[in-house]
C-alpha cells in the first residue's frame, strides 16, 4: 500500500469515528434533556413519567431494556410500561416499592407479585420523588422509598 491511500484510509477512519461520536453525543443529550421534563398529565388522565432507561427482569437470567424509547404511565389502575411491547401491571400485583442507592443512577424498583422486576431509571431525586407522589399511598413501600416520597 502506498503512502498516499494509507493516509486517506487513516483520514477516512478518522473522520468516520469523530462524526459517530458526535451523532451520539447528540442522541444522548436529546434523550436526557426529554428525561429532565416534568411528569405530565396526558388526556385520558394518565400521568406520562419521563425516564432514562427501563428495565424489566424475568427471573434469574430473562431481562429486557430499553433507554432509546422507554414509556411509563401511571393510570388510576395501573402501572403501564413499555420496554419493547406494551404491558401494565395494575396495583394489586405489585408487591415492592423501593429506590436503590446506586452512584451516579436513581433508579426505582418494582416488584410484581409474578412477573418479576420493573428497574426504572429517572434523571434524579426530584423526579423519583414526583413518581412516587403520584403513585397510589397503599402500594408497600420501603423504608428509602418511603422517606422520599414523604419527607420530613
Amino acid at each position: 500500500m502506498d503512502t498516499q491511500t494509507f493516509s486517506l484510509v487513516i483520514v477516512s477512519a478518522t473522520l468516520t469515528l469523530a462524526l459517530t461520536t458526535g451523532l451520539a453525543i447528540v442522541v444522548i443529550g436529546r434523550l436526557r434533556a426529554k428525561s429532565d421534563l416534568p411528569l405530565s398529565h396526558g388526556v385520558s388522565g394518565a400521568v406520562a413519567v419521563p425516564v432514562r432507561q427501563l428495565k424489566r427482569s424475568f427471573g434469574l437470567f430473562g431481562y429486557s431494556k430499553n433507554g432509546i424509547n422507554p414509556k411509563l404511565e401511571i393510570t388510576s389502575d395501573a402501572l403501564h410500561f413499555r420496554v419493547f411491547k406494551p404491558d401494565h401491571w395494575p396495583f394489586s400485583e405489585i408487591s415492592k416499592v423501593d429506590i436503590s442507592s446506586l452512584p451516579f443512577i436513581t433508579r426505582l424498583e418494582i416488584s410484581s407479585r409474578s412477573n418479576g422486576q420493573l428497574y426504572i431509571d429517572v434523571a434524579d431525586k426530584t423526579r423519583a420523588a414526583d413518581f412516587l407522589r403520584a403513585l397510589p399511598a397503599t402500594l408497600p413501600y420501603t423504608e428509602r422509598a418511603a422517606a422520599l416520597r414523604n419527607p420530613g
